[in-house]
């Protein structure tokens, strides 16, 4: 049994479909994805293979890209169009099945409307969808991970042969590694326990993504609307808890505008707040962000 079916069109989005699987594979466990090119054994009806293994999965995932829609036959004619193309059977297979279905746009692509879908395809047009970019891979990743835990939590694999005993030498090794962190927090202080990675939310509805850096940290805000980084610069630690940011828009000429937080990271490393000063115009505000 395949806990994911990937659902993708080879001249679409087969380098993307490629990598997931292999994420997913670290991620769950080898062997938790189903995909066509190298699941199904030589010799297999193909047809039988995928009714199978639709009918033992918990989610299926839809690869997106630009051209989806529109791929056509040698003879013109738009593969969706086609009543026996594998993509569409097995879509359609999960949804008369009642497979959770996952939409997953690559790059851009736009979530197909209802009409642009055969009959038996219109459903997955209601589904929101995840995406997923070059850009801010590991961030869109780990919201897909995510999407995958809501929907059909699947469990990481164990390893051929793993024995009881060593998995609790593992739990046993945790607990010291959990006690030690817990210690270290008690006695240094947030600033020294608590990582800012992640995304943090800001009152407009703009988030943050934040990454490690050597010694400092890399910022991104993707704009509530648009769902673009519109804003990038860095962030550094000092005086223990304060966390000071320079962020210059993204889509302006330099120097029209450049954005400077002054923030203090609360005790329980949750939320960050203080002041942003817009340093050409002049101006500052109070501003809290919470962690996502």
């Amino acid at each position: 049994m395949r806990d994911i079916f990937l659902n993708y069109r080879r001249a679409d989005t087969a380098g993307h479909a490629g990598r997931l699987t292999d994420l997913l594979d670290a991620r769950f466990g080898r062997g938790t994805v189903f995909r066509d090119v190298e699941s199904i054994d030589g010799g297999t009806d193909f047809v039988q293979a995928i009714q199978r293994a639709v009918g033992s999965a918990r989610l299926m995932l839809v690869l997106i890209g630009n051209t989806w829609t529109t791929e056509t036959t040698h003879d013109g004619t738009r593969r969706l169009d086609d009543p026996d193309d594998f993509v569409r059977l097995e879509i359609a297979t999960a949804l008369r099945h009642g497979l959770p279905v996952l939409p997953v746009l690559v790059e851009g692509a736009q979530m197909p409307t209802e009409g642009e879908l055969p009959e038996d395809l219109k459903p997955l047009a209601r589904v929101q969808a995840v995406e997923l970019t070059e850009a801010r891979w590991q961030y869109d990743t780990g919201r897909l991970v995510d999407a995958i835990a809501r929907i059909a939590p699947v469990e990481p694999r164990r390893r051929r042969g793993e024995r009881v005993s060593r998995g609790i030498r593992y739990l046993l090794a945790a607990a010291l590694v959990a006690a030690a962190i817990g210690g270290a927090w008690y006695v240094l202080g947030p600033s020294s326990a608590a990582s800012l990675e992640g995304v943090w939310n800001l009152p407009t509805g703009s988030f943050w993504t934040v990454w490690k850096d050597g010694a400092s940290y890399r910022v991104e805000e993707t704009h509530h609307e648009s769902k673009q980084v519109w804003r990038r610069g860095t962030g550094r630690m000092q005086d223990g808890d304060a966390f000071v940011v320079d962020l210059d828009p993204v889509f302006e000429p330099p120097g029209r505008h450049h954005f400077h937080y002054e923030l203090n990271l609360a005790a329980e490393g949750r939320m960050l707040a203080g002041t942003v000063r817009e340093t050409v115009k002049g101006g500052e505000e109070r501003i809290t962000l919470v962690r996502q």
